[in-house]
């Protein structure tokens, strides 16, 4: 009896998630998700568009495709397609949503052109392999977009871009709880009635999370 194929590992990288590797390397995402080898991650990140620096993944023979054919002797031709992920966000300044603002986005080629909804909200699509975008704001100016860089909310990194992108928090990414991250994260607690404890207790990430929508 043939012994069972061990599942090979991969160590996921910043601005990688689990779709993305799955086109990067060639496997079925649901599958690899799925299997038993990656329960522990699973219970760690309930989703799995939102992975860390140093998670490891575990890739069974069985989600990976057949090789492609080869013809010996000739040219063998091979067309791919690069599937795309939907960006969304949600504008807001001090004053809340901002409505009706023209925008376009940088970086993919042709420009992509549009206006944010009432609540503020702006949906374009790029290509799952895209790491960065420009976008352009007709009233605010540019900004650059890492596409997959968040990282998860029990991450250090992940509150501080959380807070960054809420407005209550200043600096860079660093993962440490510091000065600066507490101020943020009180500032948070304060707009949402909240003891000012400067703790991330489970109702702050509650908080946190439901206002940045991830």
């Amino acid at each position: 009896m043939a012994e069972p194929s061990i599942p090979r590992t991969y160590v996921v990288r910043q601005g990688e998630y689990l779709e993305q590797i799955a086109h990067k390397i060639g496997f079925d995402a649901e599958t690899v998700w799925g299997h038993e080898k990656n329960e522990d991650l699973r219970k760690l990140r309930k989703n799995h568009q939102i992975l860390c620096p140093g998670d490891i993944l575990y890739i069974s023979a069985a989600a990976e495709p057949p090789p492609l054919p080869i013809t010996a002797g000739q040219e063998n031709g091979y067309q791919a397609q690069i599937p795309e992920r939907t960006v969304e966000l949600k504008l807001h300044d001090a004053d809340g949503p901002i409505a009706g603002e023209a925008y376009t986005v940088e970086g993919l080629g042709d420009p992509i052109q549009g206006k944010s909804d009432d609540e503020g909200k702006v949906s374009f699509s790029i290509p799952i392999t895209t790491r960065e975008v420009r976008l352009v704001l007709e009233n605010y100016g540019g900004f650059h977009l890492g596409v997959g860089d968040l990282d998860p909310i029990s991450e250090i990194t992940g509150v501080q871009a959380r807070l960054a992108a809420l407005g209550f928090y200043w600096g860079r990414p660093t993962g440490e709880m510091d000065d600066d991250t507490r101020d943020g994260i009180m500032r948070l607690q304060r707009a949402k009635g909240l003891e000012m404890s400067g703790a991330l207790n489970e109702e702050t990430l509650a908080a946190l999370e439901a206002g940045y929508g991830w």
